[in-house]
C-alpha cells in the first residue's frame, strides 16, 4: 500500500515538472518568434524595487578609537507604530503582483519618453514603438521564507544614439530614470549588461515560468505584431492594427 502511495506521488511530481517545461517552452517559443520577426535585443536591465528595510539608516552617536564599542542609533523616518502599518502596506504592496504590474507599466512609459523620445505613450499608435520585454521573478527567498519581494528583467533594443553604450545608459538609468519613479530601490543597483546571445537571455529571465507563474509581463510588454510586423502593447494583440 505504501508501495503504491510513493509511486502515485512519483508520477504526480513528475506530471507537474513535465507540465512545468511545457509552460516555459511554450513561452519561449513565443518570445522566439518575436526575434523571427525583427526584434533585435541589446540590452538587459535588471533593479529592484523599495523596500521597508530602506528606511532604515544607522547613525553613529559616538566616535571611539577603531569603532570599538561605537553606540549605534538607527533612524526609521517616523513615529514607530505608524511605521509598522507602513511598512506593512509597502510589503504588501511589493509581493502583489496586481501593483507589480501597475509599477511596471508606469516605468515602461518613462523609458519610452526618455530612452526612445516617445512623449505620449497611451497614443502608441501614432508613433514607431520599440519592442520592450518585461520579466518578473521572485528570487530564492520564495523558497526560504515569505520575506520575498519581485525582482525584474527588461531586454530592449538599441536605443538613442547618445545613450546606446553601457556606462551612459546605466546612469541614465541609476539617476533620471530611477528618479522619475518612487517604486525603484534606492540603494540597489540598477544592472545594465550588453546581450549578445538573445535566446540564451530568453532562456534565463524565463527559469522561474511555470503552471503557478508566468515570468513574462503580457501588461506592460511591447512586442511584435506577428501579422502587421508593427510594434504594439501585448494586450493589444488581439485586436486588428490598422493604424
Amino acid at each position: 500500500m505504501r508501495t503504491s502511495v510513493i509511486n502515485a506521488l512519483q508520477r504526480l511530481m513528475i506530471m507537474i515538472k513535465s507540465s512545468t517545461n511545457k509552460y516555459k517552452e511554450e513561452t519561449l517559443g513565443m518570445l522566439y518568434h518575436q526575434l523571427e520577426c525583427g526584434f533585435i535585443p541589446r540590452w538587459v536591465i535588471t533593479y529592484h524595487y523599495t523596500h521597508p528595510y530602506e528606511r532604515v539608516r544607522a547613525i553613529k552617536e559616538t566616535n571611539k578609537p577603531y569603532g570599538y564599542k561605537d553606540r549605534i542609533n538607527y533612524l526609521t523616518g517616523g513615529d514607530m507604530w505608524k511605521q509598522v502599518e507602513r511598512d506593512a502596506s509597502m510589503m504588501r504592496k511589493r509581493k502583489s503582483y496586481s501593483s507589480l504590474i501597475k509599477d511596471t507599466i508606469e516605468i515602461q512609459k518613462v523609458i519610452l519618453q526618455y530612452l526612445y523620445d516617445i512623449k505620449h505613450p497611451n497614443k502608441y499608435w501614432k508613433y514607431k514603438l520599440p519592442p520592450l520585454f518585461f520579466f518578473h521573478e521572485k528570487g530564492r527567498k520564495e523558497t526560504k521564507n515569505d520575506n520575498f519581494t519581485y525582482h525584474t528583467h527588461l531586454i530592449l533594443p538599441g536605443v538613442k544614439e547618445e545613450y546606446n553604450d553601457k556606462t551612459t545608459l546605466k546612469d541614465i538609468f541609476s539617476t533620471s530614470i530611477r528618479k522619475r519613479r518612487k517604486c525603484f530601490s534606492r540603494w540597489k543597483e540598477i544592472d545594465v549588461t550588453p546581450l549578445y546571445e538573445p535566446k540564451g537571455a530568453l532562456d534565463y529571465v524565463t527559469k522561474e515560468t511555470n503552471y503557478q507563474h508566468n515570468s513574462f509581463d503580457f501588461m506592460a510588454s511591447l512586442i511584435i505584431h506577428p501579422k502587421t510586423k508593427k510594434v504594439i502593447p501585448w494586450t493589444k494583440s488581439n485586436k486588428t492594427v490598422t493604424k
